[in-house]
């Protein structure tokens, strides 16, 4: 088997970012439910800035297909819009 690596790191250090981290998880546990109601907000306003974008740029459609279910009445369109990631919206 190989050697094995030794890393040298002052110790002080290594507690002092362990701890930060440490604060940081306990913080964002204690603001899990606010957190969530903010993502959620921001996922649904996403959600309607893609669908906005999807149905502007149809015309760019490709491999359309196309899916009627007669037993609940349902007609499902499926299609692609080849685009590069900077052109679409984005939740920050």
């Amino acid at each position: 088997m190989g050697r094995g690596i030794t890393v040298k790191l002052p110790t002080h250090k290594v507690i002092t970012a362990l701890e930060t981290k440490l604060t940081k998880v306990k913080e964002d546990y204690a603001n899990q439910e606010v957190n969530e109601v903010k993502y959620q907000e921001a996922f649904a306003q996403w959600q309607k800035e893609i669908t906005d974008y999807a149905i502007k740029n149809i015309k760019d459609a490709v491999n359309f297909r196309v899916n009627y279910r007669s037993w609940n009445s349902t007609l499902n369109i499926d299609y692609d819009i080849n685009v590069t990631e900077d052109k679409l919206p984005y939740v920050s």
